[in-house]
């Protein structure tokens, strides 16, 4: 997780959409971005989608799940 932080803020993130959906006790969160700029001398042009699956547990949302894509 500390490498992927590490990237993340060396690079540009451009939101294109972001999505929640909540369902009882289940919520999904989708995200779709445009990643831009440099990491360790090589460039960076993607887009990204991620979705998260959220579970509430005694009051608090818990993730149970993170599911990550990149495409050129």
């Amino acid at each position: 997780m500390l490498s992927d932080m590490k990237y993340l803020s060396a690079i540009n993130v451009t939101p294109i959409e972001h999505q929640v959906y909540i369902n009882g006790n289940i919520a999904i969160s989708m995200f779709r971005s445009k990643n831009t700029g440099e990491y360790k001398g090589k460039n960076v042009d993607y887009q990204s989608m991620e979705s998260i699956v959220l579970e509430k547990q005694n009051a608090r949302w818990k993730i149970i799940r993170v599911h990550c894509v990149s495409f050129p």
